[in-house]
């Protein structure tokens, strides 16, 4: 292997890696747990905190160890279909956990509710319009809300908490039930006044949880671009990374090339990852998270499928799907500065050893989508013509001058999604440790925060 291979493979492998370290922060939510709101709604243009108290009788189909990953509203009182405008929230928490005492003990102080909990929601929530199906429709449930991380069902009663912001516009009537065939909730008066205790109540608006026998795990929000750590989105020959629960071994399992040596296979460690039911080369695995180059043919689809195998059992979710993503490898593996790059005697760019001004240097990124010819799913490159992006131009500005972009394709040696581009460094460009790049391709764009250190 080359010398400039050498360098290639280890400049994109440390950036794969880049979540080796990375934990899954979940916020505390003290602050939201001893107040009650005057309102029975989840949904409500003030910030609301609202419980929901689910018996272990009605959970009687759960099994230790199951995962619950999200519930389905529906609305309360249907009729036409709604909201008639976007909802937006700012921030939509939840919380579950294992109750404290008796269901029809429950008090007012949520706080004391519960003897465990664990935040698995936590950021800014839209609701569509019209997402609520009207009276009379096929499938009455309408809004799904995706938990970040699952919460594993021990036993026992459930408390499930949602606290938000308020969508400053207007009230949806849905709420605390459950649909009968999953549990039974505690409703009654508690949210319109001080009572210490209720006993549990069926009817009103509805609440569906969702279950999944235990294995892997993950949600739309944890698919990211492997470059930027962008959420939520995959784009033709990207590298990703998701991250989750369960979803390969407890050591690193690194992917592994065909016999012939020309392409990665589709497996790494037992885990598999399916877009669109097509199967995804697969460049690493762990229990915490998985990379992945999204298969080409995904090419034109506004939104995925992404599903994760292991051992035998499976997790998938919905993801958008821009034709083209753009994103730059880091050296701290962040995407934000200073970038994975080469100079022109292909030595590593650093603050010890700037580019000069009027030098080639090469950039290396993901998300450039489709390419001419085809991107085949992961082919290490070689041979002519080498694969160029559809979209076009590709743009690239140095310390905010245009640069010329001497070359924008697959980079030749290696799989096919790593995006290479060389880039001249405007002349006269000053000193600087830390000048920032943007990139632009076609439409898609301007990616912002990559730095180059310019001697």
């Amino acid at each position: 292997m080359s010398y400039m291979r050498s360098v290639l493979f280890s400049l994109f492998f440390s950036s794969l890696l880049l979540a080796q370290g990375r934990t899954e922060v979940i916020p505390s939510s003290e602050g939201l747990l001893n107040r009650i709101q005057p309102s029975p709604f989840f949904i409500t243009t003030a910030p609301v905190t609202a419980q929901c108290h689910f018996s272990a009788d009605g959970l009687r189909n759960l099994r230790p160890g199951d995962l619950i990953t999200g519930f389905d509203f529906r609305g309360a009182t249907p009729g036409a279909a709604g909201p008639p405008a976007f909802v937006s929230i700012t921030n939509f928490e939840v919380t579950l956990g294992t109750a404290s005492g008796a269901i029809n003990r429950m008090g007012n102080v949520f706080g004391n509710n519960f003897a465990t909990r664990q935040v698995v929601r936590s950021g800014p929530f839209g609701i569509a319009p019209n997402s609520l199906p009207p009276s009379g429709a096929t499938d009455p449930w309408g809004i799904f809300v995706e938990f970040d991380v699952p919460y594993v069902y021990t036993g026992g009663d459930l408390v499930i908490q949602i606290a938000h912001t308020g969508s400053g516009t207007q009230n949806l009537n849905i709420g605390i039930t459950t649909d009968p065939g999953f549990a039974r909730s505690a409703v009654d008066t508690l949210f319109q006044s001080t009572r210490s205790n209720f006993l549990p109540g069926d009817g009103g608006p509805f609440l569906r949880l969702r279950i999944q026998p235990a294995g892997p795990y993950f949600s739309g929000k944890s698919v990211t671009n492997g470059a930027s750590g962008r959420l939520g989105t995959i784009s033709p020959g990207a590298i990703s990374t998701l991250y989750g629960t369960g979803l390969g071994p407890a050591e690193l399992a690194l992917g592994t090339l065909n016999e012939a040596g020309t392409a990665f296979t589709t497996e790494a460690g037992g885990t598999r990852v399916l877009v669109d039911g097509v199967a995804a080369p697969v460049l690493y695995s762990t229990r915490g998270q998985v990379s992945f180059i999204a298969p080409y043919a995904i090419n034109g689809k506004a939104a995925v499928s992404v599903a994760v195998e292991y051992n035998g059992a499976h997790s998938s979710t919905l993801v958008a799907s821009p034709a083209a993503d753009p994103a730059l490898f880091t050296a701290n593996q962040s995407g934000r500065g200073q970038g994975a790059i080469l100079n022109q005697d292909a030595s590593i760019n650093s603050a010890a050893n700037p580019a000069a001004p009027g030098s080639i240097i090469v950039l290396y990124g993901t998300g450039a989508g489709q390419m001419s010819p085809g991107g085949v799913d992961g082919q290490i490159v070689g041979g002519t013509p080498l694969p160029r992006p559809l979209a076009q131009p590709t743009v690239v500005t140095i310390g905010g001058q245009n640069a010329t972009v001497e070359y924008s394709g697959a980079a030749p040696g290696a799989v096919a999604g790593l995006w290479q581009i060389n880039v001249r460094v405007p002349a006269g460009l000053p000193s600087n440790n830390n000048t920032p790049i943007t990139l632009r391709i076609g439409n898609f764009g301007p990616l912002t925060g990559v730095t180059v250190a310019i001697r």
